[in-house]
């Protein structure tokens, strides 16, 4: 019974000590007292990291058992363990980003309260920096205005102003959060690129974002010969078959090319004015025997140095080609005749028959005019006296609009001869005899005119030696003019 007294009694004193001691595995440093000494501490003592948050791994090494607590909630930390036994334990710390303008702060506390051991930790997270994010930052406006829509997003609130007072936006003032609105651009009506600027800015953070407007004027490349025609249509201008020269004027407040892809025509362009220009174009003879009604010919108008966009007219020049071709068979005036060829800007047509008639019969009623157009020098023949230039006479009596050729148009009848020939012989009509002497109504002198005939077939040449009273052989003419333009349309 004793023994077991005993027993019982060791027991109770070794319990005792254990509980003192805190736990199994503890020891005694030489505490003179007989008691064992704890300790606990960590690796990190101050935890700083910035509004993106981050992971901080802390080492705790604790003689006892420890417990972790925070001064805050434990919202935006995480721990990975609250509490651990004796010896080395690694906990992880994950801090969430902080979304607030303000830091924030926290105390964490490793302790073991029976021991009184306690290990703090300060924790500090910086603010979240204030922003205005936009989506679009750089509008390139159309020069005929327009209405964009822009989107923010921020985490303060803001004003909206504009810099100028062609741009306007839709809200004076914004919360924090995602906002679309939109901003209104007149347009530009001055010849210059206009540059203005839409705010938004926190006055209390000093926080601004801007967004740039750049506004071209209208490009204007305007043919005024139609009444400032702005169109896009095709400008045409419609010739004749012969050569002519024609002006069209521009109006443009931007610089431009001139671009010529036809071989054909020639191009210059002429500064006049500001903002002022001459096109002129040359169109040479289209002549006879063209296969087709008209051909049109390009020119482009393109703007340079005008970022915003490239600018471009046509000016299209069509020319029509002559109705008739040479060696053709026709009839005017009620007579026939054989197309010839083609004379400055008329279509000659030489007359079917002919006669030996002289040019006049009485050289004091003769004038001397030297004149190359056929039409004036009957009217001046007969402006003396009617019905002394047979020759004359004779071509006005062959049908309406026939008279006696100048010079220039016998000489040319001549050089056509052989397929005016062919055309006569095939309809039964007699051909023409280059080595015959053929008047023309072009005086050399008041009892001179020039005459014309052809040797060796191809020489042609002229006289001034031929009476006006010697007869010879007389055909006549019939002249289409194609000098009048066609004027000018769109389409």
């Amino acid at each position: 019974m004793k023994k077991l007294f005993l027993l019982l009694a060791m027991v109770g004193m070794l319990a005792v000590a254990c509980e003192q001691g805190g736990g199994l595995g503890e020891e005694n440093n030489g505490n003179p007292n007989g008691q064992p000494t704890h300790s606990l501490t960590v690796s990190l003592t101050d935890i700083d990291v910035d509004c993106k948050g981050g992971t901080k791994t802390i080492e705790i090494e604790s003689t006892c058992s420890w417990a972790a607590k925070s001064s805050e909630d434990w919202s935006w930390m995480q721990i990975s363990s609250n509490g651990g036994r004796a010896g080395v334990s690694t906990v992880t710390l994950t801090i969430s980003k902080n979304s607030a303008l303000e830091e924030r702060r926290a105390t964490i506390t490793i302790c073991n309260t029976t021991h009184n051991l306690e290990q703090t930790i300060e924790v500090v997270q910086g603010a979240n920096e204030p922003y205005i994010t936009l989506y679009r930052r750089n509008i390139n406006a159309n020069p005929d205005g327009e209405t964009v829509t822009v989107a923010v997003n921020s985490n303060v609130d803001y004003t909206v102003t504009s810099t100028e007072d062609w741009c306007r936006s839709s809200i004076s003032n914004g919360d924090k959060g995602y906002c679309e609105f939109t901003i209104t651009i007149d347009a530009n009506t001055e010849d210059n690129v206009r540059s203005g600027c839409i705010e938004i800015k926190n006055a209390e953070y000093d926080c601004v974002a801007e967004i740039s407007i750049e506004q071209y004027y209208a490009a204007q490349i305007v043919f005024t010969d139609l009444e400032q025609c702005k169109s896009d249509k095709k400008f045409h201008v419609g010739v004749g078959p012969v050569k002519t020269e024609v002006d069209v004027h521009v109006y443009s407040n931007v610089g431009f090319e001139v671009v010529n892809n036809s071989y054909w025509i020639t191009v210059d362009k002429l500064h006049t004015a500001d903002n002022l220009y001459t096109i002129k174009i040359k169109i040479p003879t289209i002549g006879l025997g063209s296969p087709f009604e008209f051909t049109d010919y390009t020119i482009k108008l393109e703007s340079v140095e005008y970022e915003y966009e490239v600018v471009s007219r046509e000016i299209v020049v069509r020319q029509y080609s002559p109705n008739e071709n040479a060696g053709d068979l026709v009839e005017f005036g009620g007579a026939k005749g054989v197309v010839s060829h083609m004379h400055d800007s008329r279509v000659v047509v030489v007359s079917v028959d002919e006669a030996y008639l002289p040019y006049c019969t009485k050289l004091g009623h003769c004038d001397n005019k030297l004149c190359y157009d056929g039409y004036t020098n009957a009217g001046e023949s007969y402006s003396w006296d009617d019905g002394m230039h047979p020759a004359e006479k004779w071509c006005e009596d062959y049908g309406r609009g026939w008279c006696l050729p100048n010079i220039d148009d016998a000489v040319s009848m001549l050089n056509s001869y052989s397929w005016l020939n062919k055309t006569l012989t095939a309809n039964g009509y007699a051909i023409i005899n280059p080595e015959f002497c053929y008047l023309s109504s072009t005086s050399y002198k008041y009892n001179k005119e020039y005459v014309c005939a052809a040797y060796n077939d191809d020489i042609c040449f002229t006289s001034t030696a031929w009476d006006k009273d010697w007869p010879g052989h007389v055909r006549a003419i019939y002249t289409i003019d194609y000098s009048s333009g066609y004027g000018m349309w769109l389409e």
